[in-house]
């Protein structure tokens, strides 16, 4: 074949392709017909749409819906803005065009387009061909939704495992009627899909434990500048500090009122995990066991944290100072002691509970 008929051919794939895009985006992104197609037909779309339908190196084309409501409900300057203008703003909606799979936050929607096995480039059926492969039999469409603080990557995967993938390797040998049990049980060992099986459910026990442990926040305490500065010169002189070294910064009431919002903060940090609760009622066993073991984990590091000399001091500091009202309420305020006696006790249970037996 010469090279004009090769861009022909080429260009007349894009274009079926393109076809192909607006009869699952338009449904499966609800998105605007007129908008897509325009979307579409930018340059940077239709060149990485090209890339993919005859590259064999390319694998995957996404489609990716952003959804900027958020970004429209604020000013320039990133403040808020009234529910009123909120509401009288229209949602701005991009569309991206992408070879790999970028996360665009929690607002972004995607469909992964992906070559099957054994097709390299992505021919249309002509229309002088009587007989021909069409799109959809070249392809595994997958929508990977939103992805988000109320669905992590973690609930997407189990999903698509616990019911889909897992449903159809478990239906996939016994279908075969015409043979006997014995038959079909060596037939399954022979595929190895019992092995296949057993590390589907592995994966599917360990996302439901991720997912548990993305709802733990990891609690950093941050540092006053001056305090860590200091600390860091010392160690690089192989010196320890006392209170001593801090005698002439007492006197300094900004100094003083920084290390106090500094506790502030440290408070509500810690208050994110020692007021944390679970409702008993909601979620799975599994989920129940991970969320003990996690959030005791969770505090455990809250605990190091405060015993951190750059911690101690701040507070040492804030008591030499009289600052008492930063300080003298600190543990109370932060319930770190009755956190961690509450999570002991219930782990005591927990720890020995047979939960990966019993799944």
């Amino acid at each position: 074949m010469d090279k004009e008929g090769t861009l022909t051919d080429i260009e007349g794939n894009v274009e079926a392709f393109n076809q192909y895009l607006c009869s699952f985006c338009y449904v499966l992104l609800d998105v605007d017909k007129d908008l897509f197609y325009q979307k579409l037909r930018r340059g940077d779309a239709q060149q990485r749409i090209r890339s993919f339908i005859s590259d064999a190196s390319t694998k995957s084309l996404l489609v990716v819906k952003q959804d900027l409501l958020t970004a429209s409900a604020k000013g320039g300057d990133g403040t808020q803005t009234t529910s009123t203008e909120a509401s009288e703003s229209k949602p701005e909606i991009e569309l991206f065009f992408e070879l790999e799979v970028i996360y665009k936050g929690t607002h972004a929607q995607t469909i992964a387009f992906l070559k099957r096995d054994g097709h390299s480039v992505i021919d249309a059926p002509k229309p002088d061909q009587e007989i021909g492969k069409p799109i959809s039999s070249q392809l595994q469409v997958i929508n990977l939704g939103y992805i988000g603080p109320d669905f992590s990557p973690f609930d997407l995967c189990h999903n698509y495992l616990h019911n889909s993938f897992a449903p159809l390797f478990n239906t996939y040998a016994v279908e075969r009627s015409d043979q006997s049990e014995e038959e079909k049980k060596l037939g399954e060992i022979k595929l190895g899909l019992p092995n296949v099986q057993k590390t589907m459910a592995e994966l599917m026990l360990a996302l439901l434990r991720c997912q548990q442990n993305v709802e733990i926040p990891e609690i950093q305490l941050p540092l006053d500048n001056t305090i860590r500065e200091r600390f860091q010169d010392a160690k690089a002189k192989g010196k320890m500090l006392t209170i001593d070294d801090f005698r002439d910064s007492m006197g300094d009431p900004v100094f003083l009122d920084n290390l106090g919002k500094c506790v502030n903060r440290w408070i509500k940090e810690i208050q994110r995990v020692t007021k944390l609760e679970r409702e008993a009622s909601a979620g799975s066993a599994l989920q129940e066991v991970n969320f003990w073991l996690s959030l005791e984990r969770s505090l455990h590091h809250v605990q190091q944290q405060l015993e951190n000399a750059e911690v101690t001091m701040t507070l040492n500091i804030l008591k030499q100072a009289k600052r008492f009202h930063a300080t003298i309420s600190f543990e109370a305020d932060i319930g770190l002691e009755p956190a961690l006696q509450k999570v002991h006790n219930y782990n005591i249970l927990m720890r020995e509970f047979p939960i990966s037996d019993l799944l």
